[in-house]
């Protein structure tokens, strides 16, 4: 499983990384959304 950002570059979906060592690869049509993953962040 892999954690990646889904951006839309006319015309097709990319599958992003925030890790640069991984270039973005084409939305694989096998592919399925299974949770998403949300951040938040405060000052302690």
């Amino acid at each position: 499983m892999q954690v990646n950002r889904l951006m839309h570059y006319n015309p097709r979906w990319l599958l992003v990384s925030d890790n640069p060592q991984y270039a973005p690869v084409p939305w694989p049509r096998e592919a399925a959304v299974v949770a998403q993953v949300m951040e938040t962040g405060r000052k302690m």
